[in-house]
């Protein structure tokens, strides 16, 4: 029977069985007609960021939550306007984490 592509008659499936029925053909094509080393089924892929996030991650995994001692301290300094920011420390450690995160600097 052939399929009119005018709109009338041909296709009568709704967008979703339309979808299992492209799903069903996918698994029943031969496996010798798939590419070579692809079997049916989702596959992932990781960028390199993203696999060096999850090696941060289980990194900061392992560290403490909360350095109780520090909190306190910093705290009574904020209080007694005695708090000081080094701001090359700041600077060093962002680029630390950037480097960690995103790999060597594209800049040097």
């Amino acid at each position: 029977m052939a399929n009119s592509i005018d709109g009338v008659g041909g296709n009568h499936l709704n967008p979703a069985q339309q979808v299992k029925a492209t799903e069903v053909r996918e698994h029943e094509r031969p496996f010798d007609a798939r590419r070579e080393g692809e079997t049916p089924g989702d596959r992932v892929s990781f960028t390199p960021e993203a696999q060096r996030l999850k090696a941060l991650e289980a990194s900061v995994a392992q560290q403490p939550v909360v350095d109780a001692q520090k909190v306190e301290r910093i705290r009574n300094e904020l209080a007694q306007g005695r708090y000081q920011i080094d701001p090359e420390r700041v600077a060093d450690k962002m680029m630390q984490f950037e480097q960690q995160v995103f790999g060597a600097s594209k800049n040097g």
